[in-house]
């Protein structure tokens, strides 16, 4: 099962719906399958281009509560 349908089927129960989700693929994001963005994904990060703390940071910020987030760009972890 690819990715895309386990986000589609997560986002249809009552326990998914509200997950915050972080995609880390190593294809580009005009390469992903049409429609994550429309299934309320957090962000779409490169694999190839990030190091292992960066995803770290990437998931820290998206984890934060609403009041602390910070820009999770990876522009901004860069």
């Amino acid at each position: 099962i690819a990715g895309d349908q386990i986000l589609e089927r997560m986002r249809s129960s009552e326990w998914g719906k509200d997950i915050k989700v972080l995609i880390v693929s190593n294809l580009n994001e005009a390469d992903a399958p049409a429609g994550l963005r429309d299934q309320g994904i957090e962000g779409y990060a490169v694999k190839a281009n990030l190091t292992n703390d960066q995803i770290d940071q990437l998931v820290d910020n998206i984890l934060k509560p609403a009041d602390q987030e910070e820009d999770i760009s990876l522009e901004a972890i860069s």
